[in-house]
């Protein structure tokens, strides 16, 4: 019994952590053709307007995020890698709420 309660305290935090990655996946594949970018400088842009957007204010961002809005036009619709992205995502939603019911059960039963 203790074994399975170690096994619950583990296993609930990773499968929320591997659902989370999941669903930041999913959503990338999804949104691929809205942005010019690869994985990595899609997250340096993201956390550029971030920047931008704190210390220079909303409109110095708007008009970066146009800019790249304008360059993602080049970038052609891939159904299939899209809708990868939404089942990658519903399996995410899936993952994340076995790992809540889990942490959940720990949650509800206490080490005695």
């Amino acid at each position: 019994m203790k074994q399975l309660r170690h096994s619950i305290k583990v296993v609930g935090p990773l499968l929320a952590l591997v659902g989370v990655i999941l669903s930041v996946w999913g959503t990338l594949l999804m949104s691929r053709q809205y942005h010019p970018f690869g994985t990595w400088k899609l997250f340096k842009h993201i956390v550029r307007v971030i920047r931008i957007t704190i210390f220079s204010g909303r409109t110095p961002a708007k008009a970066l995020i146009a800019k790249a809005s304008h360059f993602a036009d080049l970038n052609v619709e891939n159904r299939i890698r899209t809708l990868t992205g939404l089942y990658i995502l519903a399996l995410s939603f899936a993952v994340q709420t076995l790992a809540a019911v889990l942490i959940l059960i720990d949650a509800a039963f206490p080490d005695s």
